[in-house]
């Protein structure tokens, strides 16, 4: 899983592409067929548990085949700039929590991307400033669907996840972990899934524990439709979204636990 620590701030979800297979000009974004979006998210705007102190704000640059290229703000007071480069069959994504990149300070990881014919994701080598672990990923397909996920640390399995599929929706993940106090499997993660189909060219939901959210979509086909719950062993998350006239979501809500105590609202814009 890749591990970047925001000062306490927590990086939620990267996962894959939502769309039909369809031939309506989209696809998945990686380094393979570039697909052509409707709608490119510009900024983002995260107010965490209704408090307007805590907020992150994230806008987003392209080069002309509609490639993410750099993310720039700041998560809650850290600054937070990304930069993604594309060389062949590898995207080299490097972030920097502080105000400037430099090659490797007390702030910055850097992820080499490797990718297949189709432009999915196949390993990812992390190298951390912050971390002596520098994990490396391992991912597997099935029929474009990311099936299988195995994080080595030190050259050692750590974490696998394997992931079930419905319909075009992730449905259900599972984990097996070995962190050096006896392996053991961790409870199911189930997904449930609206009607309406997520044409966004990021990852805009929590809708699994492989990546980042508000990251390039690169890892195969995502879920078609919008995430509306996620249950991980009692543990309810909901979603509930504003979209505009074009069907792109405005704003999505984050509600945590049964009484819907705690929520987070994202705010997107479009170019």
């Amino acid at each position: 899983m890749k591990k970047l620590f925001l000062l306490g701030l927590p990086l939620l979800a990267i996962l894959f592409y939502s769309c039909s297979k369809d031939d309506d000009g989209s696809g998945h974004n990686g380094n393979g067929d570039t697909p052509k979006y409707g709608k490119l998210v510009k900024e983002i705007e995260i107010v965490y548990a209704g408090n307007a102190d805590n907020l992150t704000k994230l806008e987003y640059e392209y080069d002309d085949q509609q490639r993410v290229i750099k993310v720039s703000g700041h998560y809650g007071n850290y600054p937070y700039n990304r930069t993604y480069t594309y060389e062949n069959k590898l995207i080299i994504e490097t972030a920097s929590y502080g105000d400037k990149f430099t090659d490797l300070d007390a702030s910055t990881e850097i992820d080499s991307i490797l990718l297949n014919d189709d432009g999915y994701a196949i390993s990812n080598q992390q190298q951390s400033s912050a971390l002596d672990e520098n994990p490396f990923d391992e991912y597997e397909y099935t029929d474009g669907h990311l099936s299988g996920w195995i994080e080595y640390i030190h050259g050692t399995r750590d974490e696998s996840k394997t992931f079930v599929w419905s319909d075009g929706n992730l449905t259900a993940e599972s984990s097996h972990v070995d962190w050096g106090m006896g392996e053991d499997d961790l409870p199911l993660c189930s997904y449930t899934y609206g009607d309406v189909e997520d044409k966004t060219n990021l990852y805009l939901v929590d809708d699994n524990q492989c990546g980042q959210q508000f990251d390039i979509k690169m890892q195969g086909w995502s879920s078609k439709n919008f995430l509306i719950a996620q249950d991980e062993n009692g543990s309810i998350i909901t979603y509930s979204y504003t979209f505009d006239s074009d069907g792109y979501p405005t704003q999505i809500v984050e509600t945590y636990g049964s009484t819907g105590s705690s929520s987070d609202t994202v705010t997107i814009s479009y170019y």
